[in-house]
């Protein structure tokens, strides 16, 4: 958050992934092209195919800002949408018919309620493209949840020490 990186909680439920902080809350899965949730991996990592869409569900977001949705390895902006009034955003995006087959990373950014910029990463695998590279992935996906989740959290204790001083 503030480009600070900070500590988060991952879980996986009913395979997707859910990452939440302080400030904000993400869920992460694919539907196939029929609606149906596409399993992860035995390796637990997210996978998708052309024609597939990324589901993104976001709370504690700052109402009326936008949330973009970006695929890297080379950026693909695959979409955008509003924060609804009550700090909610829900949104499904196709993963364009373009992308190469291999590892890639979903990056979400939006504004958290309290005002600190927000970026969520995770490594995202489209095609056939788990090459036996797991152990990389899971030490990357790590890292980040641990960077993401600190941005979180030195905020937060910033604005309740500046409380406690002010009162």
């Amino acid at each position: 958050m503030n480009g600070v990186a900070t500590a988060l909680s991952i879980t996986r439920v009913n395979n997707s992934y859910k990452i939440s902080g302080s400030d904000i809350a993400v869920t992460l899965q694919v539907l196939n092209s029929k609606g149906e949730v596409v399993p992860l991996d035995n390796d637990g990592n997210i996978n998708g195919s052309e024609g597939d869409s990324v589901v993104v569900d976001v709370s504690g977001a700052r109402p009326d800002e936008t949330v973009n949705v970006w695929m890297f390895s080379t950026p693909i902006q695959i979409g955008s949408g509003k924060v609804s009034a009550d700090g909610v955003f829900a949104g499904k995006f196709a993963i364009p018919n373009d992308v190469d087959s291999g590892s890639h990373r979903l990056v979400l950014k939006t504004v958290s309620y309290t005002g600190s910029e927000s970026t969520v990463s995770v490594g995202f695998i489209v095609g056939s493209g788990n090459e036996g590279n797991s152990a990389i992935s899971t030490i990357i996906f790590t890292t980040l949840g641990v960077a993401i989740a600190f941005a979180l959290i030195i905020p937060a204790t910033r604005r309740r020490r500046r409380r406690l001083q002010a009162a």
